[in-house]
């Protein structure tokens, strides 16, 4: 895969996650980000997540 056609596939697997998290599709949101981690190392927190870890701090 060349490196434009990972960034593009990274670029749209992240527009999918956060348009699936928006719709409100928490399991399509989870495959997605599980997705994301494959192909970059890195997902991205669920919107409350933040909020959560403030908490237990």
């Amino acid at each position: 895969m060349t490196r434009e056609q990972f960034q593009s596939l990274r670029d749209l697997t992240l527009k999918a996650l956060l348009l699936a998290d928006e719709l409100g599709a928490s399991n399509v949101a989870l495959w997605l980000d599980a997705a994301l981690v494959e192909l970059t190392g890195q997902g991205v927190p669920p919107p409350g997540a933040s909020a959560l870890l403030g908490e237990q701090n």
